[in-house]
């Protein structure tokens, strides 16, 4: 059920939302993100023409867009080094080269530590479906999900890196209304049959190198 849904998502995603190329360039500063790149070769668009009043509406967004970019790498700069400080007001990156070779040889050992800790050894399914009565309804004691209480959930989804479903977490976000239903159902009978779909069981880690 689960894999049926993320296909027909995927598949809607690929029709509705056309796939458009930005190239960035070494020259371009830090605050030239995919999203601001096509605004500004837009807005050069539209003053040459002389459409001066949509070219200055579009700096106006634009310029919203920076402020907000600034303000969200900024925030997390309290404990970091003076050079460091400095490397972000100019414009530098401040993050160091991994070294791939050290990945690779410890990639495993990251993946064995996170599937230790999110893995309960005790688990037996029979014990989750015993909370199920003999007709299949629910008991007092299994957990239900409603629609309504699915969308407020998608509604107030935060902006995190995308799973292993690869979706992204605007599709929940814009579209919980539409989508409560159908991942309320998904919700329940996983419950219901005491399993989850293989995809909850993996996620996307990366690693952060220390300073």
């Amino acid at each position: 059920m689960y894999s049926q849904f993320l296909q027909i998502v995927r598949d809607f995603i690929t029709v509705c939302i056309p796939v458009k190329t930005v190239t960035i360039g070494p020259r371009d500063p830090d605050f030239v993100t995919p999203l601001v790149k096509p605004l500004l070769v837009k807005r050069r668009k539209l003053r040459k023409p002389g459409r001066k009043e949509a070219a200055d509406e579009l700096a106006s967004k634009i310029n919203n867009l920076i402020s907000e970019f600034r303000k969200n790498r900024l925030a997390h700069l309290s404990d970091v080094s003076p050079k460091e400080l400095w490397n972000v007001a100019r414009g530098k990156s401040n993050s160091r080269p991994i070294d791939d070779d050290v990945y690779l040889r410890n990639h495993n050992t990251v993946n064995n530590y996170f599937a230790g800790i999110a893995t309960d050894n005790g688990y037996i399914k029979s014990d989750v479906l015993n909370f199920l009565r003999i007709d299949g309804t629910q008991d007092c004691g299994v957990w239900y999900f409603s629609d309504y209480d699915v969308e407020l959930y998608l509604r107030k989804i935060r902006k995190t890196s995308s799973g292993d479903n690869d979706l992204p977490c605007w599709v929940f976000k814009q579209c919980s209304y539409e989508l409560s239903s159908i991942v309320a159902t998904i919700f329940n009978k996983s419950f219901q049959t005491g399993t989850v779909p293989v995809d909850w069981l993996t996620a996307v880690v990366t690693p952060v190198p220390s300073a």
